[in-house]
């Protein structure tokens, strides 16, 4: 005997989600969850299923910068030292932070470039690589 699946929102749940804008996210996400009885993330989840999510636009006066992470930072300087092909970096990637990070100390022994340079190189790579 098969049982009957039981749907987390009913038409008249999926009606109410069909009002959303996405003009003030936070707002009228709150307010279906409260309507609705489910939680933000729920509510969240269903309108990006349906299509109808739109991502909030961030912070006023937050400016996203480039992340250059720890252990990418550390490959390229162990690169840049070394002058290694792009395999070996590849290679190289794949190692822990941790071994990243000696091998680095070990190399440069506190002559470590800044990231100004760093990013530089990574510049220079990339356009040297636009160029073939």
């Amino acid at each position: 005997m098969a049982t009957a699946k039981v749907l987390n929102y009913d038409a008249n749940a999926l009606e109410a989600l069909q009002t959303y804008t996405g003009q003030d996210n936070e707002k009228e996400v709150s307010a279906l969850a409260s309507k609705l009885g489910k939680t933000k993330s729920s509510i969240v989840s269903k309108l990006s299923q349906m299509n109808l999510y739109v991502k909030s636009e961030g912070k006023a006066g937050s400016v996203a910068k480039p992340k250059y992470t720890r252990k990418a930072r550390a490959v390229k300087i162990v690169s840049m030292t070394e002058n290694l092909c792009p395999s070996d970096v590849d290679t190289l990637a794949k190692s822990s932070i941790r071994v990243l990070e000696a091998f680095e100390a070990s190399l440069t022994q506190n002559q470590q470039p800044t990231d100004d340079e760093v990013l530089a190189a990574d510049l220079l790579e990339r356009e040297a690589e636009l160029g073939d």
